[in-house]
């Protein structure tokens, strides 16, 4: 985010409460890539001018010559679809000792230990390999929360049970397959795209993906009425601006070239 302030002189007055070093590894995730017939070679960042970003950087897309890498990582992603452990009731409250920062609290739900399919239940028009890994380190810190992960189907969903790390799995039409550890090519995407198409599709997609982010973001409902009606407010305008920017996308895409 650093170099976005330095460009953009920070134009929305955000205090940064969340670094890299916090972030990485803390909640499920997912990988979906994209190739494009393209002999062009670049290094491209989408999604990550979005006003949606600045606040709740978790969704972007990285193109690297002629494969396309859609990132998204957020609490409880697809823990419930997946079978494990999920907060079924997630929410924001005051924090007396910082209060610049609100503490996320969740509510422990205990896991189906069943998978449904798929993971997350808005689709993914581009077709491309999609990898899936719940992650929960930060849970098991939590003794209290914890124990709701000390079984049999949780650790053998597992990479490292003991550090919250879970196995990566990929998603094929509506089956989920565990990624096996040695070296292969079955990361490769199946379809290859125009790149035309792919560029504005790969950007409608992310700011898509940003909005469903904002409308599941932690309840609001325990924080002061003020507070609330700020932070609504920021995210209807985040929402209005990917909305605007997906219409303008819409009328220049054509499905299905």
């Amino acid at each position: 985010m650093a170099w976005i302030f330095y460009l953009d002189k920070n134009w929305a007055g955000i205090k940064p409460r969340f670094y890299i070093r916090q972030r990485m590894g803390e909640s499920d995730r997912l990988l979906c890539i994209y190739k494009a017939r393209s002999d062009r070679k670049c290094l491209t960042f989408v999604g990550c001018d979005s006003p949606s970003f600045y606040y709740a950087p978790c969704c972007f897309t990285l193109r690297i010559n002629s494969f396309y890498f859609f990132n998204m990582s957020y609490l409880f992603l697809f823990a419930r679809r997946i079978g494990l452990p999920y907060g079924s009731d997630i929410y924001q409250l005051p924090n007396k000792e910082n209060p610049e920062n609100y503490l996320t609290v969740a509510s422990g739900a205990k896991g189906i230990e069943r998978i449904m399919t798929p993971l997350l239940r808005k689709p993914f028009y581009i077709r491309g390999t999609e990898l899936y890994q719940p992650m929960f380190p930060r849970i098991m810190k939590q003794e209290s929360v914890s124990i709701l992960y000390d079984n049999d189907y949780v650790r053998k969903m597992s990479m490292n049970w003991e550090e919250g790390i879970g196995k990566i799995f990929k998603q094929d039409n509506l089956a989920l397959l565990e990624y096996p550890p040695e070296p292969i090519k079955d990361w490769l995407p199946p379809q290859i795209y125009d790149v035309n198409y792919m560029d504005k599709s790969v950007i409608k997609q992310t700011l898509e993906w940003q909005i469903y982010i904002n409308n599941n973001s932690p309840s609001l409902d325990r924080i002061p009425k003020e507070e609330q009606k700020y932070w609504l407010g920021v995210r209807n305008v985040n929402n209005g601006f990917n909305k605007k920017e997906i219409e303008k996308l819409r009328k220049i895409i054509f499905v299905g070239k």
